[in-house]
């Protein structure tokens, strides 16, 4: 078996790293619990064109986060910044009001296409959503600087290709300008773009990208944070196309353990980095352990994803790898029938 064979990667959505992380805060307390139920209920507001309900509401969020003495500087600074777009939002003409809408109702939609596989349609959806923000909000805006964060990993499913760095690079790019080098966000566009450089080959680039992320998340959200562990996971898979098998299973494992205590027991994050340990277990000769962990991803994955998803077939694929090298021939080519239908 190869050790850089393609390997699931944990490059994340925005969007979709806010639904997890929302729900595992590190210390929760009621005023966290209020400023998520108003988050919400903005989030609600915008997606009905009710741009100044919504503006009441940012206003009373950052109040609470305000009277919190456990906000971080950055998260009254990202609270000030939604106080501004929502009253340009709530200053634009009813149809432009309700153009803007349809651009913040579709955070969904773009993470079940990402969930699903269906990259193209998530990208296409993106760019409608960058040029609605674009036009209303202007061209230097957060959202629409958000769209390219979702973007870049949207277009690396598809190839590390010219137009993937180059979402990748404007993420980076705005996100540092607009929030400042020692935001979350700045870590998670590292991140992302690190995974673009793996893919695309350039693993000494990729793995310094990759380790100055997980630095500025380690400090923002300590060792126990999903996207603490996407990025170990991420930076496991480069130390393993290099070769640093040792390395790369310390990291993997670690990924694991942090994402066993925050998800629930079949949620995809989790079985993506159950699956890199076990595939990578296999290519060490620890046959027995990978088995349990391969079987499990693939119980995992049928059970939140279906059996027709392409993640179902990535599991099918490497555990018949396994099964072929213990010699267990016929259950392998099972597998591996199925997992070339679901990967078509």
């Amino acid at each position: 078996m190869n050790p850089s064979s393609p390997r699931d990667r944990c490059s994340g959505l925005v969007a979709l790293a806010a639904v997890v992380v929302g729900l595992f805060p590190s210390a929760p307390h009621a005023e966290n619990e209020r400023s998520g139920a108003l988050a919400e209920a903005v989030q609600s507001h915008r997606a009905q064109a009710a741009y100044g309900a919504a503006l009441d509401s940012a206003r009373v969020q950052f109040d609470v986060l305000r009277a919190d003495s456990s906000s971080a500087a950055w998260e009254l600074a990202d609270a000030e910044r939604l106080l501004d777009t929502l009253g340009k939002a709530a200053a634009l003409p009813a149809a432009d009001q309700r153009e803007l809408a349809v651009a913040d109702s579709l955070e969904p939609v773009v993470m079940t296409l990402y969930e699903e596989g269906h990259y193209a349609e998530a990208a296409d959806v993106v760019r409608n959503q960058i040029e609605i923000y674009g036009r209303h909000l202007g061209k230097d805006g957060i959202d629409r600087c958000r769209c390219h964060l979702n973007l870049g990993p949207i277009l690396n499913q598809i190839s590390p290709s010219a137009a993937a760095d180059s979402a990748q690079r404007e993420a980076l790019a705005c996100h540092t300008r607009l929030l400042g080098p020692d935001h979350p966000d700045v870590a998670t566009a590292l991140n992302n773009y690190g995974s673009f450089l793996q893919a695309a080959g350039d693993f000494e680039r990729s793995e310094l990208a990759l380790r100055e992320s997980l630095a500025r998340l380690r400090a923002v959200y300590g060792e126990e944070h999903i996207w603490v562990a996407a990025t170990l996971n991420n930076l496991a898979a480069v130390q393993q196309d290099q070769g640093r098998l040792a390395e790369a299973e310390v990291a993997f494992r670690d990924a694991v353990a942090v994402l066993r205590v925050l998800l629930a027991p079949d949620h995809p994050y989790l079985a993506t980095s159950i699956n890199n340990l076990g595939r990578l277990l296999t290519w060490v000769g620890q046959y027995e352990e990978a088995e349990v962990l391969l079987r499990e991803a693939l119980e995992m994955r049928r059970s939140a994803l279906g059996e027709d998803h392409p993640r179902v077939g990535t599991s099918q694929r490497d555990l018949a790898h396994l099964l072929q090298e213990t010699e267990r021939n016929e259950e392998a080519e099972t597998l591996l029938r199925a997992s070339l239908a679901a990967l078509e």
